[in-house]
């Protein structure tokens, strides 16, 4: 039998990308979208209920030269600070499909645009579709979101490094973005009971539902992995979890049960996570192996309709 012994635990996580959010300032993950190119050297257009190509149009032609820059300076902030961006001043509205386009080449900078469906969009729209018992769950609905990394149940060739999501729209109230570190996470349940990050590290059952998102048949991979440099890589969702070991006729170990119930303490426990309203116009980027994310829920208006672009990169 395989114990956890077996396993490393991985070690303590420092630097920029193991934060608390009292000490992180904004200047870290904040960049102006303006200081690389002129917005208005952009296209003008027409408002439009789908602003975005979802499979081809996606990159902007002919990206500015400053856009290499930004990519470079994205990049510096998700592998050696804080594991996440804010890019603000995305053109929206009558221009948005412009904008989409240059999220798109901001987001292709970072490696393959994978797909967001069984239909091949490598664009989604991540808004509220449905009303009453018909509302969906998850980025389809309005309600709150678990902490996760995205795509938890993907393969590895299927599995986003790098989340990317460009506001159009805010919502009339709530859809607060949160981001912890997951090292500093990490850090603090090896500090509790080192044990159950040991358990972590077991290869565990990730699957999702059968909801016609995705065709994917359970995998089976560590929730944290200790790549080159000692840099912890983690996939969590524990949802996904949970259904992985029932659609595989699995019961999760005691101590990898006992591992998840001492992070949801923690994140009921302590303030560490970084809350972001994003406003239309602001992309966020964030390293999808360090950087656990969830939305508070939120509700639309007449005038306020929350939407978003999500993009993910491999």
């Amino acid at each position: 039998m395989t114990t956890t012994s077996q396993y490393p635990v991985p070690p303590e996580q420092v630097g920029g990308t193991a934060w608390w959010p009292a000490t992180l300032e904004p200047a870290a993950y904040t960049l102006a979208l303006a200081d690389y190119l002129d917005i208005a050297d952009g296209p003008e257009g027409e408002a439009d209920p789908e602003p975005v190509a979802l499979r081809g149009d996606v990159y902007a032609p002919d990206p500015p030269p400053g856009f290499g820059r930004l990519i470079s300076d994205v990049g510096i902030r998700l592998n050696n600070g804080p594991g996440f961006a804010v890019v603000r001043g995305f053109p929206v509205g009558t221009r948005s499909r412009w904008g989409t386009q240059l999220f798109g080449s901001l987001m292709g900078g970072f490696g393959k645009l994978l797909a967001q469906d069984v239909h091949g969009d490598l664009l989604h729209l991540v808004r509220t579709t449905g009303v009453g018992d018909d509302r969906q769950y998850g980025s389809r609905g309005s309600g709150e979101l678990l902490f996760h990394t995205d795509q938890a149940a993907a393969t590895g060739e299927q599995l986003p490094a790098v989340l990317g999501l460009l506001a159009l729209q805010r919502a009339a109230n709530g859809g607060r973005t949160r981001l912890v570190s997951g090292h500093t996470l990490l850090n603090e349940l090896r500090g509790g009971d080192e044990a159950l990050a040991a358990a972590l590290c077991l290869p565990l059952p990730f699957a999702r539902d059968d909801d016609g998102v995705s065709t994917s048949d359970p995998v089976e991979a560590p929730a944290v992995q200790v790549g080159r440099g000692g840099r912890a890589r983690i996939r969590f969702n524990r949802y996904f979890m949970e259904t992985g070991a029932r659609r595989m006729g699995l019961t999760l170990d005691p101590q990898v049960s006992a591992a998840l119930d001492a992070i949801d303490q923690l994140f009921d426990a302590r303030p560490l996570d970084v809350d972001l309203l994003l406003e239309p116009g602001d992309a966020l980027v964030a390293d999808n192996s360090v950087i656990l994310h969830n939305r508070t829920a939120y509700q639309d208006d007449d005038h306020h309709q929350r939407c978003l672009v999500r993009a993910w990169a491999h």
